[in-house]
């Protein structure tokens, strides 16, 4: 009724055998793209446009180049399957671009405008914004990516024409964007990247002359936008 005890475990062993240790590998954990962001953003903005003044057709086409600081605030959700990356984007952007000139031109006049000799606008990129997916492929901590869609863009001009006094005119048009961008994850939860975005409006037209109205200003923007940005992702 009363077994004894067992001491297979304690039989001894071959000093002569060899047992091999398997060394544990640790399990690295890949960052996971997957979630909503917000974040902020810095960069600067090259804008090419020409200002056509035209009294029933055009007149005097000047060309400009607006520079200046931008800055503004994003947010967007990215989706991962295995190592591609979807996502939409969408930002608000403040602008400070702007380009003055002034130039001796003479222009005959007609029986609706006067002769024009002398010509100075300031034309200013006042604000811009976007809505885009995102398509890229990541490596672990880092993100390379495409991003297209629609945005707008707020544009001013302060024209003075010799003969017809001066004139502002402003307005906001819709643009196509395209552009490519590297992210990288340094953190948890943190994000840097580097962008860059191309806009293109549609015609921007007025005619803010109430003595002359058959003078047509029209422009229309090409915009570059390279910016470096941080987020916070949930």
């Amino acid at each position: 009724m009363i077994s004894g005890s067992a001491y297979a475990a304690d039989l001894p062993v071959d000093r002569n055998v060899y047992v091999p240790v398997v060394p544990v590998v640790p399990v690295v954990r890949l960052f996971n793209w997957t979630g909503f962001y917000v974040g902020g953003n810095v960069g600067y903005g090259l804008a090419h446009d020409s200002l056509d003044i035209s009294p029933n057709g055009r007149l005097v086409s000047i060309p400009e180049s607006l520079t200046g600081a931008i800055g503004g605030v994003q947010v967007g959700a990215n989706w991962q399957i295995v190592n591609t990356v979807f996502g939409i984007e969408a930002d608000v952007q403040g602008s400070g671009q702007s380009h003055s000139t002034a130039l001796t031109q003479t222009i005959a006049a007609t029986s609706l405008t006067p002769t024009i000799t002398a010509i100075s606008n300031t034309d200013k990129v006042t604000s811009f914004g976007t809505l885009r997916a995102r398509a890229g492929i990541a490596s672990n901590h880092a993100l390379a990516y495409l991003t297209a869609g629609l945005g707008y863009l707020s544009f001013s001009s302060n024209v003075t024409l010799a003969g017809l006094g001066s004139a502002s005119f402003s307005g906001t048009e819709l643009a196509g964007v395209f552009g490519a961008g590297m992210e990288f994850a340094f953190l948890e939860h943190w994000t840097v990247k580097a962008e860059y975005l191309f806009l293109q409006t549609r015609n921007i037209s007025s005619s803010p002359f109430a003595a002359a109205p058959s003078v047509v200003l029209n422009a229309r923007i090409f915009e570059n936008i390279f910016r470096a940005g941080v987020n916070y992702l949930f």
